[in-house]
């Protein structure tokens, strides 16, 4: 997330390897949401701010790592 608040502010659901490689959130101030286990209506509001095509498969394999 970018410049919450502001009217340019971004809010973007991807990989840390996608976000270092691709996305360009702009001026300061950023913040880095590293989530835990995804109650399913965290995960459907995530999937709109997707960038991922493959979203729902992440979310699960990242709920799966966490549940052992």
């Amino acid at each position: 997330a970018a410049r919450i608040g502001w009217s340019d502010e971004k809010f973007i659901t991807t990989t840390l390897r996608r976000m270092a490689d691709e996305v360009d959130l702009g001026r300061p101030l950023h913040s880095l949401v590293i989530a835990g286990q995804l109650h399913p209506l965290e995960i459907d509001y995530l999937k709109i701010h997707t960038i991922e095509s493959s979203f729902d498969q992440l979310a699960l394999e990242h709920n799966q790592s966490l549940s052992h």
